[in-house]
């Protein structure tokens, strides 16, 4: 008996390990956003991203989410670099690059990086019904 609990821990690590390896790959896609003329890339953010701009801006939703589409995009990236550096844009504010957009559309954008984070996307969880008995593995 003692191999099968073995074996189903087993298992259940290496999914573990698996599913590990694939939440850190990026969702990218790209969106075209027509009142800026622009076609961005967005990728997913790890959560320690994501945590780190809850931590920056508490309290502040709107400044969040132009971080996080700042994070989450190469172009804006690179865009705010050469603002920066030529002195219309503060190396610290780099972010507000997104000002760029309307409200909605950064809404939106924000809104869409955090599903290509997994955030807010379709959620896996089933209650199983109490009529299925499981046994308990015990230590």
């Amino acid at each position: 008996m003692n191999t099968d609990k073995t074996r189903i821990f087993q298992d259940f690590a290496a999914k573990a390990k698996r599913r590990i390896e694939e939440r850190k790959r990026f969702n990218t896609k790209e969106y075209y956003v027509k009142d800026a003329d622009v076609t961005l890339t967005l990728h997913g953010l790890t959560e320690e991203e994501i945590s780190d701009g809850d931590e920056m801006f508490e309290g502040k939703g709107l400044e969040k989410d132009k971080y996080i589409i700042y994070l989450a995009c190469r172009e804006l990236q690179e865009a705010s670099g050469i603002m920066a550096a030529e002195g219309s844009l503060k190396e610290s504010e780099r972010y507000k690059i997104t000002e760029m957009f309307s409200f909605s559309d950064r809404s939106y954008l924000a809104s869409e990086v955090l599903k290509l984070s997994g955030i807010g996307a379709d959620c896996s969880v089933e209650a199983i019904p109490a009529v299925r008995e499981v046994d308990e593995i015990k230590n």
